[in-house]
């Protein structure tokens, strides 16, 4: 198990704002019983259920028994988290998150969904810290930080300031135990987001990991004014389907007039995209960006002296790809093709392959493509997607240039 505790000013709540501003309400405080790992009590027991680590915790409080709705038992897991939470603010007199029928928000959740499901496939950014003292389970060089990935949904405008918390558990009750009870000493920033009076709209994610937990994110927004408006669906509604067919073609190209050292090969990659986004809920969607992460071997720093692969700023090469648009001629006339151009420059003085491409689109779903390594068909390591074989770069060129 991993649980982005608070281990410094910062790690494991992030706050972001936007420039909505709102007067903040002053929330009440609440007594906290101590953490297990100081008394020893029976809800750390590996026997136990994350309903009786609750209620032993709650018991702790001067509380009674967790109350959950009647339908909580065939609530799906995403709901079941909205359902925990509005039970504990309910219990202390705050009122719930979302609605009173403990929905979860679909847009804010389907974010926090394609968030958790990123780091179910790549474990390495559930523990790694970038140059801020920041945590990658929250900001990252793939999907972005908590803002941006929120910037893509409609009325994100109204959204004000807002946290987020992660913890990879069993089930959806050992989650909000340890957000609630479990959190560490020193900073308890993910009971109080839970019990924050100020936040009104949440949406949680839900992915399982490979290693046989599962990964539960919640977004929190203040939405002052009550700017932004909650998407209704009816129940039972699926999640969007994942995109797993490419969208793009890939290959080298050398630029001449490129800003490049002398002493390097001019190589850059041509990554063409002629994929179609699909809506969210009847929500327009599009590309939000194209990266392109040379020796994409996450979490090792396979170049010395720079940051590892997926921490911010992007570290270990990793590349943003610059979008151009390209005019096309098919069949049916001409339309336009959008052609990112990136500039990997890597193979005369640092390792290249294996090469993954990441497509984000704008709710911040990423699709990975990767590359083989040269001779191989597939990279076997755990996490990774299937591999495509990428055309051999053209024959090297003598350097320096004169």
């Amino acid at each position: 198990m991993y649980s982005v505790r608070v281990l410094a000013a910062g790690f494991g709540l992030i706050t972001y704002l936007s420039d909505a501003s709102f007067a903040q309400t002053s929330c009440p405080p609440f007594p906290v019983s101590s953490n297990c790992s100081t008394t020893g009590r029976a809800n750390c027991d590996e026997q136990a259920t994350g309903r009786e680590s609750i209620n032993f915790a709650r018991h702790a409080e001067g509380l009674g028994p967790i109350v959950l709705p009647p339908t909580y038992g065939t609530a799906p897991a995403d709901q079941k988290i909205i359902m925990l939470i509005n039970a504990e603010r309910r219990s202390r007199g705050i009122d719930a998150i979302n609605n009173e029928a403990d929905q979860n928000d679909p847009l804010i959740g389907y974010v926090a969904y394609n968030h958790s499901q990123l780091l179910a496939e790549i474990p390495k950014l559930g523990g790694m810290i970038n140059q801020d003292g920041s945590s990658t389970a929250h900001n990252n060089a793939v999907d972005g930080t908590v803002g941006d990935r929120l910037a893509g949904i409609p009325g994100h405008e109204s959204f004000g300031s807002g946290g987020e918390i992660v913890t990879g558990e069993r089930d959806p009750e050992f989650a909000i135990w340890n957000f609630m009870y479990n959190d560490a000493e020193s900073n308890w920033g993910h009971r109080n987001a839970i019990l924050d009076c100020n936040f009104k709209i949440a949406g949680a994610g839900v992915a399982p990991t490979i290693n046989g937990n599962t990964n539960y994110i919640i977004d929190f927004i203040s939405n002052p004014n009550n700017g932004y408006k909650m998407l209704s669906l009816p129940p039972g509604t699926p999640k969007p389907a994942r995109q797993t067919a490419s969208p793009i073609t890939i290959g080298w190209f050398r630029d001449y007039h490129a800003n490049v050292p002398s002493n390097l090969d001019p190589l850059f990659l041509k990554v063409s995209f002629s994929g179609q986004i699909p809506y969210v809920y009847g929500k327009q969607n599009g590309l939000k960006a194209i990266y392109a992460f040379p020796a994409a071997i996450w979490g090792l720093n396979e170049r010395s002296g720079l940051p590892s692969l997926g921490t911010l700023p992007a570290g270990n090469g990793a590349v943003k790809c610059r979008p151009h648009l390209h005019s096309a001629v098919s069949g049916s006339g001409s339309h336009s093709v959008v052609i990112y151009e990136c500039a990997v420059t890597v193979l005369n003085n640092g390792p290249i392959w294996p090469l993954e491409i990441d497509v984000v689109d704008s709710f911040s779903q990423v699709l990975r493509i990767r590359s083989c390594k040269l001779g191989q068909k597939d990279d076997p390591t755990p996490g990774n997607v299937p591999c495509f074989q990428l055309p051999p770069p053209p024959p090297p060129e003598v350097y320096p240039r004169r």
